[in-house]
């Protein structure tokens, strides 16, 4: 199973415009219709199927994710994030030696710790 992107959306001027809902019709809302990780795009389907296309791929980015927001599944990893984020907060990211803060440390009682 590939990694995906769970990131709520920020308010600006395109999420303001409506780019992030799904597709619309005369039919109403379109509704997931699963998506692939290879094409890199979600698919939506019509909610009666008489549109011309019935389904639509919509290419992933940031205002559609390839797990819909909204649904259980995106809220159920959106709120496991935060374990994650608490777990990788200990490394430091800054070259510096975690133990005693030098930069590029090579003695043997920070490298084993």
């Amino acid at each position: 199973m590939g990694i995906r992107p769970v990131v709520p959306l920020r308010m600006t001027p395109a999420v303001k415009a409506g780019k992030a809902n799904p597709p619309q019709c005369d039919h109403g809302t379109w509704t997931f219709a699963g998506s692939d990780t290879k094409r890199g795009a979600s698919k939506w389907r019509c909610p009666t199927g008489e549109c011309v296309p019935a389904s639509v791929w919509v290419k992933a980015g940031r205002l559609h994710t390839l797990i819909p927001r909204g649904t259980d599944r995106w809220k159920a990893l959106y709120h496991q994030r935060g374990a994650v984020e608490r777990g990788s907060a200990g490394r430091s990211t800054s070259g510096r030696c975690s133990r005693c803060g030098c930069v590029g440390c090579r003695e043997l009682r920070c490298m084993w710790t």
